[in-house]
């Protein structure tokens, strides 16, 4: 029952009918609560619709449950940059590495932190 109402919802998310895609993501969370890949869509979606503290706090409950979550920790670094706030940003995507050594999407976002404060670089081990 959980993939199949997740199987759906990516449907609708790959049809950009986020609509009805937040609707079955939110059937398979009721069925599987701690589903990481519904929730990363879920909150891609709420992203998207500007509800970014909305994400921020799914992913953290999130990363609360499933400390080894790596998207998580890198979905809050994504958060953290577009807040500016890179200090933050860059201890989240360090532990979204040390998860996951060659993540891209965190691999990007370092690249963006150590851009945006070039003294951050000096703390990264690669």
């Amino acid at each position: 029952e959980t993939e199949m109402y997740y199987n759906l919802s990516y449907c609708y998310f790959i049809k950009e009918d986020f609509n009805k895609a937040k609707e079955f993501f939110g059937r398979c969370l009721q069925v599987a609560p701690y589903h990481l890949k519904a929730i990363d869509y879920v909150c891609d979606i709420l992203r998207k619709e500007g509800k970014h503290n909305e994400a921020f706090n799914i992913t953290l409950q999130a990363i609360q449950k499933h400390p080894g979550y790596a998207a998580g920790w890198n979905n809050l670094a994504g958060y953290e940059i577009l807040q500016k706030r890179y200090i933050t940003a860059h201890l989240f995507v360090t532990q979204a590495l040390t998860l996951a050594p060659n993540y891209s999407d965190a691999l990007h976002n370092l690249k963006i932190i150590e851009e945006k404060n070039p003294q951050l670089k000096r703390f990264n081990k690669r």
